[in-house]
């Protein structure tokens, strides 16, 4: 989030302080309580115009996320292992967490991963043929990690928070975007891979993702796959 606050314009929460109980080892974090309400919950009582309100804003959210040069590196920031999908934790192996100085690494990586979790013992190599035809040429890129309605905080604003003549359809809402404990340089794909897979289907956000992000309908086909074969073990 300090990251996020000094490089972009993009709001995300104050943070005010860091700190560790040293008895129980424990860290917290100190930040700002945004008001609002979650998008989740917003969503299905917004107007079809609101709805493109709150995507137009965070679409400039993304591309100005993009726009960030790249370290040269997929990881998290200061050359930390990855922790999205398939991570979710580290781990001690830097063949499997990260940092991969190229994309063909990281493939690797993910075939080590599904080795791990696959039922078949087959499906790792099928990855290792496969996926450096498919997860090629990505760059690493600024990546929330997370983009899924319930880290989206949405405060519609008062009638007169603008003077008059000022005021443009934008100025409705507030948009916060929180929870970035997973962002980290990931192929530019990623962020829309992750985003659907997240998206439940049970109303059209997943439709109004590729608004937000530009759309990759190849990689997320086979990011489905791979997703359900690490996470559930599935073939």
């Amino acid at each position: 989030m300090l990251f996020v606050r000094q490089a972009t314009n993009i709001p995300v929460p104050k943070l005010y302080a860091l700190y560790s109980d040293p008895q129980t080892g424990k860290n917290y974090i100190m930040m700002e309580r945004i008001a609002g309400e979650t998008l989740e919950s917003l969503w299905p009582s917004l107007s079809e115009q609101e709805k493109d309100m709150v995507i137009a804003k965070l679409r400039q959210y993304f591309d100005e996320l993009r726009r960030l040069p790249s370290p040269g590196y997929f990881g998290r920031l200061g050359g930390r292992p990855l922790l999205s999908f398939p991570y979710h934790a580290p781990s001690s192996d830097p063949a499997i967490s990260g940092p991969f100085k190229t994309e063909d690494a990281l493939n690797e990586a993910l075939a080590l991963r599904c080795a791990q979790e696959c039922s078949s013992p087959y499906m790792p190599d099928f990855y290792r043929q496969s996926l450096p035809h498919i997860f090629r040429d990505h760059k690493p890129t600024f990546t929330h990690g997370d983009l899924y309605p319930n880290n989206i905080l949405v405060q519609r604003l008062p009638q007169d928070s603008h003077p008059a003549g000022e005021r443009n359809s934008s100025d409705e809402f507030k948009v916060t975007i929180i929870d970035w404990q997973l962002s980290g340089w990931y192929p530019d794909h990623w962020e829309y891979s992750f985003a659907i897979i997240g998206s439940r289907w049970n109303n059209d956000w997943g439709l109004r993702v590729g608004k937000i992000l530009d759309p990759y309908y190849r990689e997320v086909q086979w990011f489905y796959r791979l997703y359900f074969n690490v996470v559930f073990g599935l073939t």
